[in-house]
C-alpha cells in the first residue's frame, strides 16, 4: 500500500524513519524547513534524500498546489502525524483510505493544542497515544488505537514524550498490519465528551507564586526542554527556570513572592502554599534573601541601586518645557522622547507640574485645540520627591502609589532630575487583536488587481506585516485576521505567525462582511477584551494605552478617533432674526472621526450574527442604544488610512 507521509516535528521523524525500516512504501513526503511555532520542530527532507524519496516543502497543506503534487503520487493512505493544520475535505477524500493522524493525549477528552504541556501542567497521572482518522475538525475522526501512558510525579516534557513514543511505535506495528490486510476498526468518538485544550502562548509561562508550589513544579516540568521554559521576572530580566523541587512550609503568615534562603542547594521562594527550591536557572542570577519575585512581569525591587535610573536634569532638555508651550509641543516632545512624562517650569524655571499622556487626551476630549496652550492640563498636584532623599524612599513611593516617574528637586524648586522605571518595563499581554483584511480595496486599483490592499507595500513591507511588528513590540503577539479577497496570498505569506514569533489564526469570509461582520465567527473564542483594526492602516497608536483607557472607564467598546478641523474660507455673520450679533473671521470647526482601531469586550458580540454583514459604526450603535458604555480614545499619535491610490502614491514617499 503506497503511503504519502506529512510531518515537522521530531515524532515525526522516529515514525518516518521506523517506517522505511519496517519496509513501509513511502512514496513522498511533505515537511516544512523551518518553524519557530514548534519548539521540536525537524525538517524531513534529510530522511526523505536518503531514502530517495521525494519530497516537498509546504506551509499550507491545503493549497491547491499541495494537492495536486500530492494526487500526482496515487497514493492509497496518508500518515499525517505533527502537523499544526488542519486538514480540508478535497485532502482527506483523495486517498481510498482516507488519512490517518495522531495525538499523544486521550481523545476526545483532550483533543486540542500542546497535549504533552498541558498534561504536565494540570497534573494529570496518566495521557494516551492515540492513532485516528482525520476528518475535518480538530481530533475529532473515529479512533483507530489508542494505550494509556501512565505521568509520574518526576516525569518532565522530555521524559512523558519519548515514553510516548515507545508506545506510539508498538502501535505502528500494530497499524502497519491493518494497513497489509485493508481491515479499519474504529470506535466513533462521543463528542459530547470533548474537550480541546487551547493554543498557549509565552505569558502562560510566567510564573504566579501566588499558586501552590506543587502547579509551579507541574508548569516547570512541562516547558522544560524542547519546550521553551517557564520563567519570572527578576531586576527587569527574564529568567528560566529548568527545575526545582516543592519544599514543604506551613507558614501562613509570609506573603508569596517572597526570597527565604539562598544557599549552595538553591533559591527557596516562597508561593501560595509549601515553598519551591529553584536549582536551576537561565541564566544564573544573585538573588537577595528577603527580596519579592512578583507574578505579573513586573519587578518592584528598590533595595539594589541599579533597580531605579536616574536622569540627570542636563540630559532632560526635551522633557523640560515651559508652561507656555502648546499642546502639539507637548505630543512631539512625548513621541520624539518616549518618556510618557513631560515635566513644567515657569519662567523662572521654577518645577510646575507634569504632563502625561493621559492629561493629553483628556484635554482633547474636553474641546482643547491642539495648537493652543498645555497649562490648562498640567498636574500641579504631582508627586515629586527632594534631592536629598534616598533611592530606597524614592522606590517606596513607586511602590504604594503605582507611578513609575519621580521628579527630584532642589531645594528651591528647580529641577535637579528625574527617576525612571518605566522604561525598562515590557509584558506580553494576552488580549487578541483581530485585523480586518477582507476588503477588495477597489479605489487602490490597479495596485490590488492581484494584490491585496493589506499586502501592499510600504517601505519596502506589506502594511499587513508593518501593523503586526508594530502590535509586537508593544507586547501583544495573538492575532486573528479576516480575510475575503485574495485571502490566500496573506495566508501563505503569514502562515501560523511563527516567522515573526506570533500566533497568526485566520477567520475565512466567503462574502463581504463589513468592518465588524467576521466577528460572529468568534463568540466563543474570545474571552477577554479584544482590538479590532482595520487591515490598512499604519499607526504608532499604543495599544496598551487603549487598553488602560478601556479598562479604567469600564467601557464596552471603545473607538479610537482623530481630530478633523474644518476651516470655512468666508467670514461668518451671527444674526438673530435681522439683527446681526456678531462675526467671525474664517472659523474653525473641530469635529472627530472614526481612526478605525476599537477595542471591544466579549459581551459585545452578541449583538453581531455569524456570516451576516455589519460595520463597526452600526455595532457601536447597538450597543449604544442597549445602554452599553461606548466611548471615544483620541489619537494624537501618527495614523496613516491608506483607502485611496493617492494616499498610498504619497506615504511611499514619507519614512516613519
Amino acid at each position: 500500500m503506497k503511503i504519502i507521509f506529512i510531518g515537522s516535528v521530531k515524532f515525526s521523524g522516529i515514525i518516518l524513519k521506523y517506517l522505511i525500516q519496517k519496509k513501509a512504501k513511502i512514496v513522498a513526503v511533505c515537511t516544512k524547513e523551518t518553524s519557530s511555532f514548534n519548539s521540536d520542530h525537524e525538517d524531513l527532507s534529510t530522511i526523505a534524500r536518503e531514502n530517495d524519496i521525494p519530497f516537498k516543502y509546504t506551509i499550507d497543506i491545503n493549497s491547491k498546489q499541495n494537492v495536486s503534487w500530492i494526487k500526482s503520487f496515487n497514493a492509497d493512505i496518508i500518515f499525517c502525524f505533527g502537523w499544526s493544520q488542519l486538514i480540508k475535505t478535497e485532502l482527506i477524500n483523495l486517498p481510498p483510505y482516507g488519512i490517518i493522524g495522531y495525538h499523544p493525549a486521550k481523545i476526545p477528552e483532550n483533543r486540542g493544542r500542546h497535549p504533552i504541556i498541558w498534561a504536565l501542567t494540570l497534573g494529570l497521572t496518566e495521557t494516551a497515544s492515540t492513532f485516528f482518522k482525520l476528518d475535518v475538525g480538530a481530533d475529532t475522526g473515529p479512533i483507530l488505537f489508542q494505550d494509556k501512558v501512565p505521568i509520574s510525579k518526576s516525569d518532565t516534557a522530555s521524559s512523558l514524550y519519548k515514553k510516548i513514543i515507545k508506545t506510539a511505535l508498538k502501535q505502528i506495528d500494530e497499524l502497519l498490519k491493518t494497513i497489509k490486510n485493508r481491515k479499519f476498526k474504529s470506535l466513533k468518538q462521543q463528542n459530547n465528551n470533548g474537550n480541546f485544550w487551547r493554543k498557549r502562548n509565552k505569558s502562560d509561562g510566567l510564573i504566579d507564586w501566588r499558586i501552590s508550589a506543587r502547579n509551579i513544579y507541574n508548569l516547570v516540568r512541562a516547558l522544560q526542554k524542547p519546550y521553551p521554559g517557564a520563567h519570572f521576572i527578576y531586576m527587569n530580566q527574564e529568567i528560566k527556570l529548568w527545575n526545582c523541587k516543592v519544599v514543604k512550609n506551613n507558614t501562613k503568615n509570609i506573603e508569596p513572592g517572597k526570597i527565604l534562603s539562598v544557599d549552595k542547594n538553591g533559591i527557596l521562594i516562597k508561593c501560595g502554599d509549601d515553598s519551591l527550591l529553584l536549582t536551576d536557572t537561565e541564566p544564573k542570577v544573585n538573588i537577595t534573601k528577603n527580596h519579592y519575585l512578583y507574578w505579573d512581569g513586573i519587578d518592584f525591587l528598590f533595595t539594589n541601586l541599579n533597580d531605579l535610573n536616574f536622569i540627570h536634569k542636563n540630559s532632560l532638555s526635551d522633557v523640560i518645557l515651559s508652561d507656555k508651550c502648546t499642546l502639539q509641543e507637548i505630543v512631539v516632545s512625548l513621541n520624539n522622547t518616549g518618556m510618557k512624562i513631560i515635566l513644567i517650569v515657569d519662567k523662572h524655571g521654577k518645577y510646575v507640574g507634569t504632563i502625561t499622556d493621559g492629561d493629553i487626551r483628556k484635554g482633547l476630549l474636553n474641546g482643547l485645540d491642539i495648537n493652543g496652550l498645555a497649562n490648562k492640563i498640567i498636574n500641579r498636584n504631582s508627586i515629586f520627591h527632594l534631592s536629598n532623599e534616598t533611592k530606597e524612599v524614592i522606590g517606596k513611593t513607586i511602590t504604594e502609589k503605582k507611578v513609575f516617574h519621580i521628579p527630584i528637586l532642589n531645594k528651591d524648586k528647580t529641577i535637579n532630575g528625574l527617576y525612571v522605571l518605566d522604561q525598562f518595563m515590557s509584558k506580553i499581554k494576552s488580549n487578541k487583536i483581530i485585523i480586518m483584511a477582507g476588503g477588495k480595496g477597489e479605489r487602490l486599483m490597479p495596485y490590488t488587481k492581484d494584490c491585496p490592499k493589506p499586502m501592499l507595500r510600504v517601505m519596502g513591507k506589506p502594511i499587513l506585516e508593518i501593523i503586526i511588528e508594530r502590535a509586537k513590540k508593544q507586547g501583544f503577539t495573538d492575532f486573528i485576521i479576516s480575510v475575503n479577497y485574495l485571502g490566500q496570498i496573506i495566508k501563505e505569506y503569514f502562515g501560523d505567525g511563527s516567522k515573526w514569533e506570533v500566533s497568526i489564526n485566520y477567520v475565512n469570509e466567503t462574502k463581504p462582511l463589513g468592518t465588524a461582520g467576521s466577528l460572529g465567527f468568534l463568540k466563543s473564542k474570545l474571552k477577554e477584551p479584544f482590538f479590532v483594526i482595520n487591515g490598512d492602516i499604519i499607526t504608532d497608536v499604543p495599544f496598551e494605552d487603549i487598553l488602560d483607557f478601556h479598562n479604567y472607564n469600564k467601557a464596552v467598546a471603545t473607538m479610537s478617533v482623530n481630530n478633523y478641523e474644518m476651516q470655512n474660507p468666508y467670514g461668518v455673520v451671527f444674526t438673530k432674526g435681522i439683527h446681526i450679533t456678531g462675526f467671525e473671521e474664517k472659523p474653525k470647526y473641530l469635529s472627530y472621526v472614526n481612526s478605525g482601531i476599537y477595542l471591544l469586550n466579549p459581551e459585545a458580540l452578541k449583538y453581531t450574527k455569524r456570516n451576516v454583514f455589519l460595520n463597526m459604526p452600526e455595532l457601536f450603535n447597538l450597543l449604544r442604544k442597549s445602554n452599553n458604555k461606548t466611548i471615544v480614545f483620541p489619537v494624537h499619535e501618527t495614523l496613516l488610512d491608506i483607502g485611496q491610490r493617492s494616499e498610498y502614491e504619497l506615504v511611499n514617499k514619507w519614512i516613519f
